[in-house]
């Protein structure tokens, strides 16, 4: 075996082994259990048992049963989406989509016990090729899609209470992301090489280690499962356009936003609903926190008194439109448009 070949399989061997060692460290030892610790758990052992399957039908292609092995190994592609979708779906104290987990997983064993016995790779080797094959890597993309809409949804209410890059969202991105890498080394294997999803598993496992036992991180806070911003509440479709509409109506025709002192709380009492309901319709229905609002508004203001009103000076502007202060004014401004006060004034009279 020549230097690159005994280096790539180094690098794919240690994963497969960290990847059970770290998948065993998930199942049994870790404390307290929790079933997003379990499924983790389950998604590394099935992840080391493809890249193993790699490892073996590359540098190990005389081996007997290999067969058997490569069976196994692509048998186990079926079961990484869906444990992937269920550690994210019990991460966020979510149900699974259509069915409970345990029909996701123990319909994919089916699948997998009737292909594998009706149609074993032995036998069926241009079938799993051409047709299988391809199945697989569609139904893990599927699940890969699920899991995206979820952390879409939810991934934005994580508050991370640690100072730094090392947080809650860094582990939960640095695992979906790697699966994407993972499976698209795989899907286009013809392309790059056959042992780039091997070696991406590798490094994967590795800065989940890091991660993990790094002295700067908080373990507790990063494997614990997600609370709900909101509990869980959904609010119906109507109450919530209700909700903006009036919103919309105090801010746009009493101007309530140029009131300097202006909060939450003060809006909710006008409108005569609880801070929590807003500030949760805010967020989910118009992508924005109450902050984002505001200044929306005043620095709409703003650039309005600054094209009618030349005589005006910008930091009269400012305090009229609810900012304290210049500072605060002209970094809104600056984050609202993309210039600040006066470059927004100057361009227009240069326009004039």
């Amino acid at each position: 075996m020549e230097g690159n070949q005994l280096l790539l399989f180094l690098l794919s061997s240690i994963g497969v082994l960290n990847g059970v060692l770290l998948s065993i460290y998930f199942l049994f030892i870790l404390k307290p259990r929790e079933k997003h610790h379990f499924f983790l758990g389950c998604l590394l052992a099935v992840l080391s048992i493809r890249i193993g399957k790699s490892v073996i039908f590359y540098f190990f292609d005389d081996v007997a049963y290999l067969d058997l092995y490569l069976q196994i190994g692509l048998s186990a592609c079926f079961l990484i989406g869906p444990f992937l979708y269920i550690y994210i779906c019990y991460l966020f104290k979510q149900k699974t989509a259509f069915f409970d987990w345990k029909i996701h997983i123990f319909l994919m064993l089916g699948i997998i016990t009737f292909i594998g016995v009706r149609y074993p790779f032995f036998e069926y080797n241009s079938l799993w090729c051409d047709y299988f094959l391809h199945s697989i890597y569609t139904q893990w993309f599927c699940y890969l899609l699920a899991a995206a809409f979820l952390l879409r949804r939810f991934l934005p209410e994580i508050e991370a209470t640690q100072a730094g890059w090392m947080n809650q969202k860094t582990w939960i991105l640095s695992i979906y992301v790697g699966n994407i890498i993972i499976w698209a080394a795989y899907v286009f294997a013809g392309l790059t090489s056959y042992m780039l999803g091997a070696v991406s598993f590798t490094f994967l496992l590795y800065l989940l280690i890091f991660l993990l036992f790094t002295k700067t991180s908080n373990r507790k806070e990063v494997l614990a499962s997600v609370k709900p911003k909101y509990g869980g509440k959904v609010i119906e479709e109507t109450k919530s356009q209700t909700i903006i509409q009036d919103l919309n109506k105090l801010f746009e025709e009493e101007e309530i936003y140029c009131n300097p002192k202006l909060n939450l709380q003060l809006v909710a009492q006008q409108m005569k609903i609880s801070p929590h309901l807003l500030s949760q319709v805010i967020n989910e229905k118009m992508s924005k926190n109450f902050s984002q609002v505001v200044h929306q508004y005043r620095i709409k203001k703003a650039r309005t008194m600054i094209l009618e009103n030349e005589q005006f000076t910008l930091e009269a502007i400012g305090y009229d439109c609810g900012y304290k202060a210049k500072s605060s004014f002209y970094t809104a401004f600056k984050k609202e448009t993309g210039t600040t006060p006066a470059q927004f004034k100057k361009a227009h009279q240069n326009k004039s």
